[in-house]
């Protein structure tokens, strides 16, 4: 496993030095900027598999560069831990938005570090695993231009956008830090299992894309995380939502509005159309991460709920 680590403190460096090469990480490279870090990406042969950054470094801070490394070939997916010696909100909220999986504060809890760290490395091998697998049966990956229905997957291009394992990742993580001031939310796109069925792939994939912009502008200035669910559905996180049924709709319009004028004919005569649905948002007060995950998942049925009673009633 091909880890970077990325601190400004030489003293971070030498712990992380020993304690990485002591669990068997033995392939750690360490740079003192985020400038150093990005050179060493560029130049790189090979990506890293992981990344540690810490989010505040003299000159491009650590979210800046998580943002670059986002955007760079091949880093998509790749696991990157923030570490921060804050543990407020706004510098988690931070941390996500720019692409991170994870958190971890300062000063740093070793033995927990070392577990996340042979967690995303068992994840890497089972990912390998299955790739070799696949080859070996000869089997190719599904060629549908990269939309799966049922696969969540990062859209890009949409404000506040993370995946889905990092939104369950930073409910927990606000949990245990004792914050829980986020109302939880989510939308679907009413026949959404139609449209995909009757969609060219990249179409129904520019529809997806569309409407994660369009949640993250209407919902704007709430420190707002959405991510896409797989299933048409999309599940998200802010601030300052009343969660009263007004809002709910003024809302629910604002992400609809324009999108009515869209029309996908099906082989049967019928015109679909692309009707975003939201639940009701709920504030997400629980002691326990994994609770809080639940309840957020709980909104997908709801919004679906509405979205079928919305469709008996036109």
């Amino acid at each position: 496993m091909k880890i970077l680590v990325v601190d400004d403190d030489v003293v971070i460096h030498k712990i992380l030095e020993k304690t990485l090469y002591l669990s068997n990480f033995q392939d750690v490279t360490f740079a003192a900027s985020a400038e150093e870090a990005a050179g060493l990406i560029a130049r790189g042969t090979e990506p890293f598999d992981c990344l540690l950054i810490d989010i505040n470094m003299p000159g491009a801070n650590g979210d800046q560069l998580c943002r670059w490394v986002r955007e760079r070939p091949g880093y998509a997916g790749t696991p990157i831990v923030m570490i921060t010696a804050l543990g407020e909100k706004k510098d988690i909220d931070r941390a996500f938005a720019a692409g991170a999986s994870d958190y971890v504060t300062k000063p740093l809890n070793l033995p927990n570090l070392v577990y996340l760290m042979e967690q995303l490395r068992l994840s890497m091998r089972r990912k390998e695993s299955q790739e070799r697998n696949r080859a070996k049966a000869g089997d190719a990956a599904p060629d549908d231009g990269g939309v799966d229905f049922a696969a969540p997957m990062l859209l890009g291009g949409v404000a506040g956008e993370v995946e889905l394992a990092a939104m369950e990742k930073y409910l927990i993580r606000l949990s245990k830090s004792g914050i829980r001031h986020e109302a939880g939310f989510a939308f679907v796109l009413r026949d959404a299992a139609r449209l995909h069925s009757v969609c060219p792939p990249h179409i129904f994939r520019r529809i997806l894309e569309v409407v994660g912009a369009k949640i993250a502008a209407a919902l704007a200035g709430r420190n707002t995380l959405i991510a896409h669910a797989g299933y048409g559905a999309f599940v998200g996180v802010a601030d300052g939502l009343a969660g009263d049924e007004d809002e709910r709709a003024a809302i629910e319009r604002e992400v609809g509005r324009g999108l009515e004028r869209l029309g996908i004919p099906t082989p049967q005569g019928a015109v679909l159309r692309v009707v975003p649905v939201m639940s009701q948002p709920q504030q997400l007060c629980f002691a326990e991460g994994e609770r809080a995950v639940e309840a957020l998942y709980r909104h997908i049925g709801e919004a679906e709920a509405r979205g079928w009673s919305t469709a008996l009633a036109v």
